[in-house]
């Protein structure tokens, strides 16, 4: 959208657009979720893994990276290519949780065949999916 090739962007997250492009409502809105072993303790708020100093993994580059980097700049990351992978690193030990949005693990820990990690939080913080328009009028 930078040089104007792209018109209209649908299903990309609200925090991740420029503010210089228009946006409409948001017709979904995911809650954050975290992803741990299954003796982890609920957790309800990222302030409770920067204060613990838990390792979290996320993917690279992806939206929940930019969010913890603006948002919570002190929790520390273990930065993964895929949704498996983060699942994996926190099965196998390398990172106590895996931070994403909702569906996404859901259908994640589904199809995975790992036994041994769960839900371990539903947080407050949410993505919004919107379209973005480059033109106002379209």
């Amino acid at each position: 959208m930078k040089n104007k090739d792209i018109d209209i962007l649908p299903g990309i997250i609200s925090a991740d657009v420029p503010s210089t492009v228009n946006i409409t409502k948001p017709f979904f809105t995911f809650n954050l979720v975290l992803a741990g072993l299954k003796s982890n303790n609920l957790i309800t708020d990222l302030l409770e893994v920067q204060t613990q100093n838990l390792l979290v993994a996320v993917r690279a580059g992806s939206s929940v990276q930019h969010y913890l980097e603006r948002n919570y700049p002190n929790i520390q990351m273990h930065i993964v290519q895929t949704t498996q992978e983060g699942l994996l690193a926190v099965d196998r030990k390398k990172a106590d949780l895996f931070l994403e949005m909702a569906p996404i693990v859901a259908y994640a820990l589904q199809n995975s065949g790992l036994s041994n990690v769960q839900v371990v939080g539903i947080l407050k913080d949410t993505f919004e999916l919107v379209i973005a328009v480059q033109d106002a009028s379209l």
